[in-house]
C-alpha cells in the first residue's frame, strides 16, 4: 500500500498539493493539533538531525526581517550590545532587554528619532550609531542596578561614527 500511494502521489503531484493546501485551509484546528502531535512526538529527534539547515533558516529569517522591520532592527542591535557589554565585565544579564531599557522599541525609536541631527535617518544608520552618553565602562555591570541605569533609554544618543569613535569611553560635557 505505501508503495502505491508514493507512485500516485508522484503522478499526481499537484493536485495532490492543492488537495493537501485546501484541506490546511480548510481544517486549520485539525492541522494544528496533528502538527503539534507530530512535533512533540519527533521535534527533538527533528532537531538534532536538522541542526545545521534549521540554523541556516533562522540566520536568513532574521537577517531578512532586519533588512525589513527596523524595530526589529534596532532591539537586535540593543540586545546584542547589552550582552556584549556585560560579559565583558563577567556579568549575568539581570533584566529582559525591554526592562533594562526602560520603555518600548517603538518608544525607543521615537526618542532617538527627537535627537537626531538634520542628516541623520534609519537609512544612512552607519554612518551614525546609537552612542550610550554615560560610557558602559563607566558602571559595574555586574550589578543590576548599574545595569538598569547603563541601559536605560534616557542614556542613549546617536552618534557620527567619527564622533563615537573619539569619544569612546569618555563622558563628553557639553
Amino acid at each position: 500500500m505505501k508503495k502505491y500511494n508514493k507512485i500516485f502521489y508522484q503522478m499526481n503531484q499537484e493536485k495532490e498539493k492543492e488537495r493537501t493546501e485546501k484541506y490546511r485551509k480548510l481544517n486549520p484546528t485539525k492541522v494544528k493539533i496533528i502538527q503539534k502531535s507530530w512535533y512533540d512526538k519527533h521535534g527533538a529527534q527533528y532537531r538534532a538531525l536538522h541542526t545545521k539547515e534549521l540554523l541556516r533558516n533562522h540566520v536568513k529569517y532574521a537577517k531578512k526581517r532586519r533588512e525589513t522591520d527596523l524595530e526589529y532592527k534596532i532591539v537586535c542591535k540593543l540586545r546584542s550590545r547589552i550582552i556584549t557589554a556585560i560579559k565583558r565585565q563577567y556579568g549575568k544579564k539581570a533584566f529582559r532587554t525591554h526592562e533594562l531599557i526602560g520603555c518600548t522599541i517603538p518608544e525607543v525609536r521615537r526618542y532617538i528619532e527627537l535627537k537626531f541631527e538634520p542628516w541623520m535617518s534609519w537609512d544612512n544608520h552607519g554612518e551614525w550609531e546609537i552612542d550610550h552618553i554615560i560610557p558602559l565602562a563607566s558602571f559595574d555591570l555586574t550589578d543590576p542596578k548599574q545595569q538598569q541605569k547603563a541601559f536605560h533609554y534616557t542614556n542613549l544618543q546617536p552618534l557620527s561614527w567619527q564622533e563615537n569613535l573619539k569619544k569612546f569611553d569618555k563622558l563628553l560635557i557639553g
